[in-house]
């Protein structure tokens, strides 16, 4: 009996019918198409894998798509070492290679039509005590550097370079702070705050 359903599944399958029910299949199944592109191996309906198992694409190191059959969608792809990209009609939108992370378009935390290359927002902060919108934090602990080293924790340069065009203003960086409204008597307000410490055995011979 346990043959003869073997032999119908495997018929089944061969002359491209369906199987309803469970299917329980121990060890490696692996589906050949003819490499067209037309998505002629189709799961109707979900395709569970369980929490202990994995699913592999590509074991043999090639190139692998998880991709929607419909135009202009995010396809997933899986490429040579250490690769992954996200991409939209065939542009790479998202790309992991090694340790960089390259993005195509703006960037939004907390904002779905992000109009800058990374814009941060959040519209309802509800923080009862100190709040921070952007922290940039970096200590050196390591490395031989001299006296001809820098270290920035921030840069940002913007350079005009137009010769046909023009503008009113070019601003490196443009700091607001707006006070809309507040109960009882605050201590200050500051447009931008800018400090620098030295400590310990720190020896500069200019401080600004």
């Amino acid at each position: 009996m346990k043959s003869s359903i073997i032999s119908t599944t495997a018929d089944s399958i061969s002359s491209g019918g369906t199987i309803t029910g469970d299917l329980t299949i121990s060890g490696d199944l692996t589906v050949n198409g003819d490499g067209s592109g037309n998505y002629d191996e189709i799961v109707n309906g979900n395709l569970a894998i369980s929490s202990t198992n994995k699913l592999v694409l590509g074991g043999d190191g090639s190139d692998t798509y998880l991709q929607e059959s419909s135009a202009d969608v995010l396809d997933i792809y899986v490429g040579a070492a250490n690769m992954m990209k996200f991409t939209e009609s065939s542009t790479d939108t998202l790309a992991i290679v090694s340790d960089d992370v390259t993005i195509t378009g703006n960037v939004g935390i907390g904002d779905s039509s992000p109009d800058a290359h990374l814009d941060v927002q959040n519209d309802t902060v509800t923080a009862a005590a100190d709040f921070t919108g952007i922290w940039s934090n970096h200590t050196k602990t390591a490395g031989a550097s001299n006296a001809s080293d820098n270290f920035r924790g921030m840069r940002s340069d913007i350079t005009f370079n137009q010769g046909d065009a023009f503008f009113e203003q070019l601003i490196g960086i443009d700091v607001y702070a707006h006070a809309q409204s507040s109960a009882g008597d605050s201590s200050a307000l500051y447009g931008a705050q800018i400090a620098c410490q030295m400590a310990g055995s720190t020896d500069v011979n200019n401080v600004y």
